[in-house]
């Protein structure tokens, strides 16, 4: 796997367990990374649902709502 570029970076501040969540517009690869420092990749995103996480209220039940539904193969990274 090469590695990916992100084009947005967005620190979360005011979730309790997201830290992190990036975007790369070339490769569509989310990155989500947790307060407990695990972090995955989420490969075949639209921007769509990027911006609607980052933009969401609550971006943890955003994020939880992408990794429940299972729409997007994903990989641990670390």
């Amino acid at each position: 796997m090469s590695k990916v570029l992100f084009d947005r970076v967005c620190d979360i501040y005011d979730s309790e367990n997201i830290e992190t969540v990036a975007y790369s517009f070339d490769d569509k690869t989310m990155l989500i990374r947790f307060k407990t420092g695990a972090e995955y990749h989420y490969y075949s995103v639209n921007r769509e649902t990027f911006f609607g996480i980052v933009c969401a209220e609550s971006v943890g039940k955003s994020v939880n709502a992408v990794v429940v539904s299972k729409l997007f193969p994903f990989e641990r990274i670390i």
